[in-house]
């Protein structure tokens, strides 16, 4: 597992941060800070990866903000109140974030959902400001287009659209990207400054994300983890 330290102490931030995964990318020149975690949805180990660096920039005073692209409609039925007490429940019964991780994605009890990055920040850190920053009507327009790349695929059969050869190369995407970092704005205004905030998307978007981020004067660090052969891996 490949190991780094970031010095964050330019945005009034710990000096020292150390995480898993490598800095594909990084702009530092604006007054605030995001992390841009991309990921493989349907690769577990990315995912549990993104998670441990997220618990550890809550846990240094870097981040109180985290969106995602991912749906949390499970949790989205609870409380504040009820989600820290299940979390409670867990830690007592499962005692460190690793454990927690594991039971959930074990259990998926119905509350929760399945293991995805933004619902298990919660659940381990009920009191950080996490949400879904997607645009459902902007999902909902580019979901057929998803399906068509997904049936090429699974038959092997060209791009639907020829002169986009993958999913994340279709410009529908776009709005839908501009639309994640103006709601995660919103969130993070929400929320008291000082403190970074984290972007947790497919790994497609993350680039053109990050010059969202930079053309709207804010710092980013784009931090990408190793993909597995293995998808549950």
């Amino acid at each position: 597992m490949r190991m780094m330290t970031l010095d964050l102490s330019k945005f009034g931030l710990p000096d020292r941060v150390d995480l898993t995964g490598t800095v594909e990318g990084s702009w530092l020149d604006g007054d605030r800070l995001v992390f841009l975690f991309g990921e493989f949805h349907s690769y577990r180990g990315m995912k549990q990866r993104n998670i441990r660096n997220a618990c550890t920039q809550i846990d240094a005073g870097a981040v109180n903000c985290v969106g995602t692209d991912v749906p949390m409609a499970e949790l989205d039925r609870l409380t504040q109140d009820e989600i820290a007490s299940r979390s409670a429940e867990l830690f007592a019964s499962q005692k460190t974030d690793e454990a927690v991780v594991n039971y959930l994605s074990l259990k998926q009890p119905p509350w929760y959902g399945g293991l995805e990055f933004g619902s298990t920040v919660k659940v381990l850190r009920p009191s950080t400001a996490v949400g879904c920053v997607e645009d459902q009507a902007h999902r909902d327009q580019i979901e057929p287009i998803r399906q068509a790349y997904l049936n090429a695929d699974s038959y092997f059969l060209p791009p639907p659209c020829p002169d986009y050869p993958t999913f994340g190369d279709h410009p529908d995407n776009y709005p839908r990207e501009d639309s994640m970092i103006e709601n995660l704005l919103r969130l993070w205004s929400e929320v008291p400054a000082g403190r970074a905030a984290i972007l947790n998307t497919g790994s497609v978007h993350s680039v053109r994300i990050a010059q969202g981020f930079r053309e709207r004067g804010v710092s980013y660090y784009v931090i990408t983890q190793p993909r597995s052969p293995d998808p549950l891996a």
